[in-house]
């Protein structure tokens, strides 16, 4: 084995052990802003919600907050948010059924979090549900183009070294 495969070697070594780092500083970073995001979107929503009941409560027709519920629903799936009333709450967080591979999912997934909103007249309660699964496709497809991105580098970075150290040795093959 030549002096200049045995350079390019250690390099490479020096590239897979500081790439695993990498990916594991970037895979932890996805996990945190999953988290803040669901948080922030659970935050947004109960605010929006608690202004849409409070606008309900002021109509003078009786049972106008419980209409809204039934407006808003299971059917008002948002990107990261399940809205129910308790008949339609259902206790099991989402599965993940995504492009992202089950360990990302599993490794950047938050706690599952519910907030429990009773609306002012007493008669209903509304529950937000955080669905962090379009966050972690999203997450994923962030991670695979970084990787991708630095893979590409390191390939034509360890090309070209290979030329380079195959020009800067050649002298020492020509002096033994």
């Amino acid at each position: 084995m030549g002096l200049r495969l045995r350079l390019v070697i250690v390099l490479a070594g020096i590239f897979i052990f500081s790439s695993a780092i990498a990916a594991f500083s970037l895979v932890n970073t996805a996990q945190r802003s999953v988290v803040a995001e669901i948080e922030a979107s659970t935050e947004l929503a109960v605010t929006l919600l608690n202004v849409a009941v409070a606008d309900r409560l002021n109509n003078p027709e009786p049972r106008a907050a419980n209409r809204m519920l039934e407006q808003l629903g299971p059917a008002a799936a948002f990107r990261h948010l399940r809205i129910h009333s308790r008949d339609t709450l259902e206790l099991t967080p989402p599965t993940f059924a995504g492009d992202a591979p089950a360990w990302f999912a599993e490794w950047v997934r938050p706690p599952p979090t519910m907030l429990q909103q009773p609306l002012q007249t007493g008669l209903a309660e509304i529950f937000v549900v955080a669905d962090p699964n379009a966050e972690i496709e999203e997450a994923w497809r962030e991670l695979r183009t970084t990787m991708g991105l630095f893979l590409l580098l390191f390939a034509g970075a360890s090309a070209m070294l290979f030329l380079f150290l195959g020009r800067a040795l050649n002298p020492l093959g020509q002096l033994s």
